[in-house]
Protein backbone atom coordinates (compact mmCIF):
# COMPACT_ATOMS: atom_id res chain seq x y z
CA UNK A 1 0.00 0.00 0.00
CA UNK A 2 2.89 2.23 0.15
CA UNK A 3 4.68 1.83 -2.42
CA UNK A 4 1.42 2.55 -4.30
CA UNK A 5 0.83 5.52 -2.36
CA UNK A 6 4.32 6.76 -3.19
CA UNK A 7 3.53 5.75 -6.94
CA UNK A 8 1.11 7.94 -6.98
CA UNK A 9 2.64 11.02 -5.51
CA UNK A 10 5.42 11.05 -8.13
CA UNK A 11 3.21 10.34 -10.87
CA UNK A 12 1.04 13.37 -9.66
CA UNK A 13 4.58 15.11 -9.15
CA UNK A 14 5.53 14.33 -12.72
CA UNK A 15 2.50 15.13 -14.70
CA UNK A 16 1.71 18.47 -12.41
CA UNK A 17 4.37 20.77 -15.07
CA UNK A 18 2.72 19.10 -17.94
CA UNK A 19 -1.00 19.92 -16.59
CA UNK A 20 -0.01 23.20 -15.76
CA UNK A 21 1.66 24.49 -19.07
CA UNK A 22 -1.07 22.71 -21.04
CA UNK A 23 -3.81 24.62 -19.32
CA UNK A 24 -1.71 27.73 -20.13
CA UNK A 25 -1.39 26.73 -23.63
CA UNK A 26 -5.40 26.00 -23.80
CA UNK A 27 -5.63 29.83 -22.79
CA UNK A 28 -4.03 31.00 -26.09
CA UNK A 29 -6.51 32.60 -28.04
CA UNK A 30 -5.97 33.49 -32.25
CA UNK A 31 -6.74 37.43 -32.66
CA UNK A 32 -6.82 39.10 -35.58
CA UNK A 33 -3.89 41.85 -35.48
CA UNK A 34 -4.72 45.31 -37.61
CA UNK A 35 -2.45 46.78 -39.96
CA UNK A 36 -0.49 49.92 -39.14
CA UNK A 37 -3.04 53.04 -38.30
CA UNK A 38 -2.26 55.73 -36.37
CA UNK A 39 -4.05 59.14 -36.52
CA UNK A 40 -1.16 60.99 -34.44
CA UNK A 41 1.42 59.90 -36.77
CA UNK A 42 -0.36 60.91 -39.75
CA UNK A 43 -0.83 64.13 -38.27
CA UNK A 44 2.92 64.81 -37.69
CA UNK A 45 4.41 62.52 -40.40
CA UNK A 46 1.37 62.87 -43.50
CA UNK A 47 3.23 61.93 -46.24
CA UNK A 48 2.34 59.52 -49.52
CA UNK A 49 4.80 57.58 -51.80
CA UNK A 50 6.65 59.67 -54.48
CA UNK A 51 5.79 62.95 -52.90
CA UNK A 52 8.38 65.39 -53.36
CA UNK A 53 9.42 68.04 -50.77
CA UNK A 54 11.42 71.33 -51.50
CA UNK A 55 13.88 72.99 -49.12
CA UNK A 56 15.92 76.30 -49.59
CA UNK A 57 18.79 77.79 -48.17
CA UNK A 58 19.35 81.84 -47.71
CA UNK A 59 21.33 81.95 -50.97
CA UNK A 60 18.33 80.04 -52.79
CA UNK A 61 19.93 76.65 -53.28
CA UNK A 62 17.51 73.89 -53.38
CA UNK A 63 17.43 70.55 -51.73
CA UNK A 64 15.29 67.88 -52.85
CA UNK A 65 13.48 64.78 -50.41
CA UNK A 66 12.00 62.35 -51.93
CA UNK A 67 9.69 60.19 -50.20
CA UNK A 68 10.56 56.60 -52.34
CA UNK A 69 8.64 54.65 -49.89
CA UNK A 70 5.78 54.56 -47.09
CA UNK A 71 5.45 50.95 -45.56
CA UNK A 72 2.96 50.31 -43.44
CA UNK A 73 2.58 46.44 -42.02
CA UNK A 74 -0.19 44.44 -43.20
CA UNK A 75 -2.92 42.70 -41.18
CA UNK A 76 -1.92 38.98 -39.91
CA UNK A 77 -3.31 36.53 -37.45
CA UNK A 78 -1.91 36.91 -34.11
CA UNK A 79 -2.26 34.93 -30.57
CA UNK A 80 -2.18 36.15 -27.66
CA UNK A 81 -2.80 35.06 -23.93
CA UNK A 82 -0.85 33.18 -21.35
CA UNK A 83 1.73 30.04 -21.71
CA UNK A 84 4.98 28.82 -23.17
CA UNK A 85 4.85 29.16 -26.88
CA UNK A 86 1.76 32.09 -26.82
CA UNK A 87 2.04 35.55 -28.63
CA UNK A 88 2.41 38.58 -26.73
CA UNK A 89 -0.93 40.16 -28.72
CA UNK A 90 -0.08 42.35 -31.75
CA UNK A 91 2.48 44.52 -33.54
CA UNK A 92 2.67 46.48 -36.05
CA UNK A 93 5.09 49.07 -37.87
CA UNK A 94 6.11 51.90 -40.20
CA UNK A 95 8.72 53.07 -42.46
CA UNK A 96 9.21 56.44 -44.70
CA UNK A 97 11.92 56.51 -46.43
CA UNK A 98 13.01 59.84 -48.27
CA UNK A 99 15.83 59.81 -50.43
CA UNK A 100 17.54 62.64 -52.89
CA UNK A 101 16.04 63.54 -56.27
CA UNK A 102 18.19 60.26 -58.15
CA UNK A 103 17.11 57.71 -55.69
CA UNK A 104 21.07 56.62 -54.35
CA UNK A 105 21.03 58.16 -50.96
CA UNK A 106 17.98 56.17 -48.06
CA UNK A 107 20.04 57.92 -45.33
CA UNK A 108 18.95 61.53 -46.70
CA UNK A 109 15.48 61.20 -44.20
CA UNK A 110 13.88 58.14 -42.60
CA UNK A 111 11.19 58.06 -39.96
CA UNK A 112 10.03 54.90 -38.18
CA UNK A 113 7.45 53.73 -35.70
CA UNK A 114 5.98 50.65 -33.68
CA UNK A 115 2.66 49.85 -32.43
CA UNK A 116 1.99 47.36 -29.48
CA UNK A 117 -1.89 45.84 -29.31
CA UNK A 118 -1.67 43.74 -26.45
CA UNK A 119 -5.34 42.54 -26.91
CA UNK A 120 -6.17 42.70 -30.38
CA UNK A 121 -8.32 45.72 -29.59
CA UNK A 122 -7.20 47.98 -32.56
CA UNK A 123 -6.32 50.31 -29.67
CA UNK A 124 -2.26 50.13 -29.39
CA UNK A 125 -0.12 52.38 -28.36
CA UNK A 126 2.77 54.11 -30.20
CA UNK A 127 6.56 53.73 -29.36
CA UNK A 128 9.87 53.69 -30.35
CA UNK A 129 9.87 56.85 -32.69
CA UNK A 130 13.05 57.66 -34.48
CA UNK A 131 13.55 60.12 -37.20
CA UNK A 132 17.05 60.54 -38.58
CA UNK A 133 18.52 62.87 -41.42
CA UNK A 134 21.56 61.27 -42.97
CA UNK A 135 23.84 60.43 -39.35
CA UNK A 136 22.26 62.04 -37.41
CA UNK A 137 18.66 61.93 -35.86
CA UNK A 138 16.28 61.81 -32.87
CA UNK A 139 14.35 58.92 -31.16
CA UNK A 140 11.30 59.68 -28.66
CA UNK A 141 8.76 57.18 -26.88
CA UNK A 142 5.43 58.70 -28.03
CA UNK A 143 3.66 61.32 -30.04
CA UNK A 144 1.06 63.59 -28.69
CA UNK A 145 -0.87 66.70 -30.27
CA UNK A 146 2.13 69.13 -29.55
CA UNK A 147 4.84 66.65 -31.34
CA UNK A 148 7.17 64.19 -30.53
CA UNK A 149 7.11 63.68 -26.59
CA UNK A 150 10.90 64.55 -25.13
CA UNK A 151 12.99 61.44 -24.82
CA UNK A 152 14.53 60.93 -21.12
CA UNK A 153 17.36 58.85 -22.23
CA UNK A 154 20.66 60.16 -21.22
CA UNK A 155 21.99 58.60 -24.23
CA UNK A 156 19.95 61.12 -26.70
CA UNK A 157 19.01 64.46 -25.02
CA UNK A 158 16.79 66.37 -26.62
CA UNK A 159 15.51 69.71 -26.36
CA UNK A 160 11.71 70.06 -27.59
CA UNK A 161 9.42 73.15 -27.88
CA UNK A 162 6.03 73.67 -29.69
CA UNK A 163 4.83 76.75 -31.35
CA UNK A 164 1.24 77.44 -32.02
CA UNK A 165 2.51 80.21 -34.73
CA UNK A 166 6.34 80.14 -35.76
CA UNK A 167 8.27 82.45 -38.36
CA UNK A 168 11.43 80.25 -39.66
CA UNK A 169 13.66 82.67 -42.37
CA UNK A 170 10.70 84.64 -44.17
CA UNK A 171 8.00 81.95 -43.62
CA UNK A 172 5.09 81.24 -40.57
CA UNK A 173 3.83 78.13 -40.05
CA UNK A 174 1.44 76.87 -37.67
CA UNK A 175 1.75 74.66 -34.57
CA UNK A 176 5.20 73.88 -35.24
CA UNK A 177 7.64 72.07 -33.04
CA UNK A 178 11.08 72.34 -32.58
CA UNK A 179 13.65 69.25 -31.65
CA UNK A 180 16.98 70.46 -31.10
CA UNK A 181 19.80 67.93 -30.60
CA UNK A 182 22.55 68.69 -27.72
CA UNK A 183 25.37 69.52 -29.79
CA UNK A 184 27.32 70.36 -25.72
CA UNK A 185 26.76 66.69 -25.69
CA UNK A 186 27.46 65.38 -29.35
CA UNK A 187 29.20 67.57 -31.89
CA UNK A 188 28.46 65.46 -34.92
CA UNK A 189 28.05 67.18 -37.99
CA UNK A 190 24.69 67.16 -39.68
CA UNK A 191 21.40 68.18 -38.55
CA UNK A 192 20.74 69.36 -35.21
CA UNK A 193 17.58 71.33 -35.41
CA UNK A 194 14.46 69.70 -36.97
CA UNK A 195 11.12 71.76 -37.27
CA UNK A 196 8.45 69.83 -38.02
CA UNK A 197 4.31 71.30 -38.98
CA UNK A 198 1.39 69.53 -37.62
CA UNK A 199 0.02 68.05 -40.68
CA UNK A 200 2.62 69.14 -42.41
CA UNK A 201 6.01 67.06 -41.93
CA UNK A 202 9.57 68.22 -41.93
CA UNK A 203 9.00 72.13 -42.70
CA UNK A 204 12.99 73.17 -42.23
CA UNK A 205 16.13 71.94 -40.71
CA UNK A 206 19.43 73.33 -39.50
CA UNK A 207 22.86 71.59 -39.86
CA UNK A 208 25.71 71.44 -37.30
CA UNK A 209 28.02 73.41 -36.89
CA UNK A 210 27.58 75.26 -40.19
CA UNK A 211 24.46 76.59 -38.88
CA UNK A 212 22.76 76.64 -42.55
CA UNK A 213 18.56 76.23 -42.12
CA UNK A 214 17.25 74.72 -44.97
CA UNK A 215 13.11 76.02 -45.22
CA UNK A 216 10.39 74.10 -47.11
CA UNK A 217 9.20 75.86 -50.52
Amino acid sequence: MKKTNAFLKISLLLLTPFVYYSCQICTCKTITCAAFSDAQFDQWVPYTSDQLLIYKNPVGTADTIKIAAVQRSKSYEGRTGGGYGCGRGCNADVWVSGTNVQGNNFQKLTINASKTDPTGSGKGKLSNIYVSMGVTGFGTPSLSDTGFVKSESLQSPIITRFNSSLVIGTRTFSNVQLIQLDTLINKQAGAYKFYFARNVGLVAWENYPDKTLWIKE
